[in-house]
């Protein structure tokens, strides 16, 4: 700021003279070192800044001044300065009359590549909770697993079980994944990688978000990785409601029934690596404690009649579906033979668990030959345990 009038004044006069800067799409400051002898209001929210001081004052401070645009603001923004003397030259036996001189200064703020990132329901910090051999629905829709009006609901972030299409699931979360990338504006395509450590995930509907996206790995339903492309505003619909599922008998705590390559054990991770069509590209990671669930016992024997589709509880063996009839002789002694109990959740890491089985005959007695290393316990006519 020049005032040439100034120059009329005694040198003991230190005329204070005032300067507003206005933007319109960004915000000015100026730090609190650089307004020594300045009196500093700011309005609007930051988008203008009155400054008042001696001419010397003002324009040091001036220099300091700092402009920064709106969030994801490109373009041109104007600076607007008007500078007032307050009328203090004006002669004695005139009315005081201000007199400002205004400026208009072009920003241009030159467009940068804001990097595409995946949003985590629990921050990147978060750790959502699963059951082992439970699908875990992360997402508030629930419309692509068919679910039955009133079988499940939408928003629960409990691990109540319930079922879907004959299967156990519960909610891990009621936020989805979402990818967010500020310069897509909706139509610009990106790139999806989807990377799970030991267990799958499914999309919503695979088949019909695959009419939206492009797969080069996997297609989105039941996987271990896939990646596509596509629209953010698609991505996104594909992965509200997404399906986790652990591995059969996988727990966080004990890791795999049997294990591989030695890693099998520790917290679950689900890996996004998103890319833009400018190269720019982020990685999120989503931990998933998976709790372990009492599996059930199973009894098999030599005479059993099998599904052939359905499995055991443990996921181990086909179902039986029946004992074919052992014929023997009467008043003569027998070997049952092929009798075996199993419980998964004694075999992992060899942790040791009892186990007890009873076995009764309706007619007969039964007994154990070896009995080592077995506790043997009779419990009346016809029965051990």
């Amino acid at each position: 700021v020049v005032e040439k009038d100034s120059a009329s004044l005694s040198s003991s006069i230190q005329q204070i003279l005032e300067v507003e800067l206005r933007v319109m799409n960004g915000t000015l400051s100026v730090a609190d070192v650089h307004t020594n002898g300045v009196f500093v209001v700011s309005q609007h929210g930051g988008r203008s800044l009155v400054l008042r001081g001696t001419q010397s004052n003002l324009n040091m401070c001036m220099s300091k001044v700092r402009y920064l645009g709106d969030l994801n603001m490109n373009g041109d923004d104007k600076l607007v300065i008007t500078a007032n003397d307050f009328g203090v030259y004006t002669a004695t036996a005139d009315p005081v009359v201000p007199l400002t001189h205004v400026r208009h200064v072009v920003i241009r703020v030159e467009a940068v590549n804001d990097l595409p990132f995946v949003v985590l329901p629990e921050g990147e910090d978060g750790v959502l909770v699963a059951l082992e051999d439970v699908g875990g629905i992360i997402g508030s829709n629930c419309s692509g697993l068919n679910a039955d009006e009133g079988d499940i609901t939408c928003d629960s972030t409990n691990l109540d079980i319930t079922t879907v299409g004959n299967k156990p699931v519960h909610y891990l979360h009621k936020d989805s994944f979402y990818v967010r990338d500020d310069d897509a504006g909706g139509f610009e395509n990106i790139t999806l990688d989807v990377d799970v450590r030991f267990g799958t995930l499914s999309l919503r509907d695979p088949s019909t978000v695959a009419e939206n996206l492009t797969f080069s790995y996997g297609d989105g339903d039941v996987e271990g990785r896939m990646t596509f492309v596509g629209r953010v505003k698609d991505i996104n619909e594909a992965l509200e409601g997404a399906l986790y599922m652990s591995p059969v008998n996988f727990n966080s705590e004990y890791g795999h029934l049997f294990p591989v390559d030695g890693f099998d054990t520790g917290m679950e991770k689900i890996t996004f690596t998103v890319t833009d069509s400018h190269g720019g590209t982020t990685e999120s990671v989503q931990n998933i404690d998976v709790h372990a669930t009492n599996d059930y016992p199973v009894i098999m024997t030599g005479q059993d009649v099998l599904d052939s589709v359905l499995s055991t509880p443990d996921n181990q063996s086909p179902l039986r579906t029946g004992v074919s009839t052992l014929n023997v002789r009467e008043d003569i002694p027998f070997l049952v033979p092929s009798v075996s109990v199993r419980d998964v959740d004694c075999s992992q890491l060899l942790i040791e668990g009892l186990v007890q089985v009873s076995a009764y005959a309706s007619n007969g007695t039964v007994s154990i030959s070896q009995k080592s290393p077995v506790q043997q316990y009779v419990v009346g006519s016809g029965g051990v345990e």
